[in-house]
């Protein structure tokens, strides 16, 4: 099985982990993040974007295993990833088959990269755990990511080369989506999205411009997706969270989200 991420701050307790939850998000979460391309290869999704983004970028593997032999099979992904320009990633949760992987990935010498955790909740109720929009915050919705948006969940200065791709990435989501943008004072300040499907809403691109953080803008762009995740009909929420982001963490935990599992990249270095 998988390695976990690193254990959430703030008490919270390790998750038990359910396969059939994991299976479910992780496939959510990947139609939710669609690639340039993807290739099946032995029931593994192999995905490029040109170099952005690691979940755009790396292995999901998640079906079953039979008749193969890993070494070879992971050597053959070594090779198209290679081809591509792009170091051979894989996305690593407790369901990625086959069992063992990611101890086989460390021995050939990849590096664990960027754990995650995945929380959940209940929708009901959401909204009233968190506080509406205060007298200098604004909250607009869309249908697709405007120039403001953009801007504000990718700054140029920050993300050279990034801001684009991701455009070009948010064009190919096919599940319904809703664009939030909150503004201070007519600025843009803070950003997410909502991605929904078959119930389940995911909450994704929340970022604060650091001149707005503690202000409550975080809370006020996803009191918004809730709202937003139920007129699209969703029934249960979801996120990831960076292991090392603790004030996110910090503010997930408060709105009642509890951790279901973790997923970690190994990196292949060279």
């Amino acid at each position: 099985m998988a390695a976990a991420a690193e254990p959430l701050a703030l008490g919270c307790a390790a998750p038990r982990i359910a396969l059939p939850l994991v299976r479910r998000l992780d496939w959510l979460a990947a139609r939710a993040w669609p690639p340039l391309y993807i290739e099946r290869q032995r029931g593994w999704l192999l995905r490029r974007n040109d170099g952005e983004f690691h979940r755009a970028n790396s292995v999901l593997a998640r079906h079953g295993w039979a008749g193969f032999a890993p070494d070879s099979a992971i050597a053959d992904v070594e090779a198209h990833y290679t081809a591509a320009g792009l170091p051979p990633t894989w996305q690593i949760s407790p369901a990625s088959q086959p069992a063992g992987l990611d101890d086989r990935l460390a021995v050939r010498g990849y590096r664990l990269d960027d754990p995650v955790h995945i929380l959940t909740r209940p929708l009901a109720g959401l909204d009233s755990v968190l506080p509406a929009c205060g007298r200098t915050l604004r909250i607009t919705t869309a249908g697709r990511a405007s120039r403001a948006w953009l801007d504000t969940c990718w700054p140029a200065d920050e993300h050279p080369g990034r801001r684009d791709n991701g455009a070009r990435l948010l064009q190919r989501i096919r599940p319904a989506t809703v664009f939030i943008l909150a503004s201070c004072d007519n600025i843009p300040a803070a950003s997410g999205l909502v991605v929904a499907e078959r119930g389940w809403a995911g909450v994704f691109c929340m970022r604060t411009a650091p001149r707005f953080r503690r202000r409550g803008a975080a809370r006020a762009i996803l009191r918004a997706a809730a709202e937003a995740a139920a007129a699209l009909g969703g029934r249960q929420i979801y996120l990831q969270v960076e292991a090392a982001n603790q004030p996110a963490i910090a503010l997930y935990t408060t709105a009642g989200f509890a951790p279901a599992y973790g997923y970690h990249y190994r990196v292949a270095d060279g």
